[in-house]
């Protein structure tokens, strides 16, 4: 190993594991969201069926990233090897229903409310489901 290796190395390992779990975190989320935009276009361009029923193929293509957004966490993220896998999968897809509906909230307050650029509000409401989405993983989904 090269001494600037060690170093890199020696700080990764003085990082707050909580921090670590965050940027898995959000490296699973980017995955996530390229599993639901890949699926969706898949669909909407691939499948005949689909070319005119969007909402569906959205309702197929979002439950998909969540899926992977469960596997990924439960087995990488959070390491969670406990027994429970049926009773985490329940609270974990409650828990993103529950962030949907933040994020629809959010964005209706920023927009309709307080009448903030339609970029702001993106960013607020990503921003506010993805703490509480780590939150709810970490100390209730897939706590130790």
């Amino acid at each position: 190993m090269t001494v600037s290796n060690e170093k890199s190395h020696s700080l990764l390992s003085l990082m707050p594991e909580w921090m670590k779990q965050g940027g898995k975190f959000v490296i699973v989320g980017f995955i996530n969201t390229g599993v639901d935009l890949g699926i969706y276009f898949m669909l909407t361009h691939w499948v005949p069926f689909f070319m005119d029923k969007l909402v569906l193929a959205k309702a197929i293509s979002y439950p998909a990233g969540v899926i992977n957004s469960f596997i990924w966490n439960k087995n990488w993220t959070f390491k969670s090897n406990t027994g429970y896998f049926n009773l985490q999968a329940m609270i974990f897809f409650v828990a993103n229903l529950i962030g949907w509906g933040m994020n629809s909230l959010m964005m209706y307050i920023g927009l309709e409310i307080w009448h903030l650029p339609e970029l702001i509000c993106l960013a607020l409401a990503i921003g506010i489901v993805l703490i509480w989405n780590f939150l709810v993983s970490k100390f209730i989904v897939f706590r130790k």
